[in-house]
């Protein structure tokens, strides 16, 4: 890993999703991925990233859920966490928001949005 770049922590069910982000962002940032939640949460913990990006629909633990319990514990609460979906109704954007969540995107978004999204992130928690 190179000690120059921020650590994100991607996790999403759909390993096209995980795909894209790898094509999308390795340039910029170490990545770590994990295609369960389970796993996503373990890692998080174990490797403290400096963000998570996290889908929101998976199977046995949803993004809020995970964004919940990471928010919960000592070790990963002061990780910003950006929701990553295809579902993108106000009722879901309000709810990631009053979790703490630093953005939310809609699936599929566009790699420089993406990005430029990510950098803003860091930029406000620096």
């Amino acid at each position: 890993m190179d000690q120059n770049k921020r650590t994100v922590l991607c996790i999403d069910d759909d390993s096209f999703t995980l795909a894209h982000l790898k094509d999308s962002l390795s340039e910029y940032y170490n990545l770590i991925f994990a295609i369960d939640p389970d796993v996503g949460f373990e890692l998080a913990i174990k490797k403290r990233p400096d963000l998570i990006v996290l889908d929101l629909n998976m199977p046995n633990m949803n993004g809020f859920e995970l964004a919940d319990m990471t928010s919960k514990l000592s070790l990963t609460k002061d990780i910003p966490f950006v929701f990553l979906s295809a579902f993108a109704s106000e009722e879901i954007k309000s709810r990631a928001s009053s979790l703490g969540a630093a953005a939310f995107l809609s699936k599929p978004v566009d790699p420089d949005h993406l990005a430029a999204t990510l950098e803003s992130v860091f930029e406000k928690s620096s």
